[in-house]
């Protein structure tokens, strides 16, 4: 059991600090420092997190809420990383049922 709590750790030191990294960068400073014909899209994207933010911070922000759309919602695009981190949390509950 304390191998897998090891790995799950080992997981989340390994992506989380890239991944609020560049969450905060994104949505502290390149929202607010651009401008041109196509940047409403970005701040459209950002005006999201006031709401969602708490479920990308939790990893699950491609699961919850249900009702976002393809292209958007908070940091849409760290969606492979949040999928990553619950394979990781799953398979190996999976892996224990199945060998036992």
């Amino acid at each position: 059991m304390s191998d897998i709590l090891k790995m799950y750790a080992r997981k989340f030191l390994r992506l989380a600090p890239v991944y609020y990294a560049f969450w905060f960068i994104i949505w502290g400073l390149v929202a607010r420092v651009g401008q041109g014909p196509l940047w409403h899209i970005t701040d459209a994207s950002f005006d999201e997190c006031k709401d969602t933010w708490m479920y990308t911070a939790l990893f699950v922000g491609n699961i919850w809420p249900s009702e976002v759309k393809p292209y958007e919602g908070c940091y849409q695009y760290a969606w492979p990383l949040q999928v990553d981190m619950q394979i990781a949390l799953v398979v190996p509950i999976f892996a224990i049922v199945f060998w036992k």
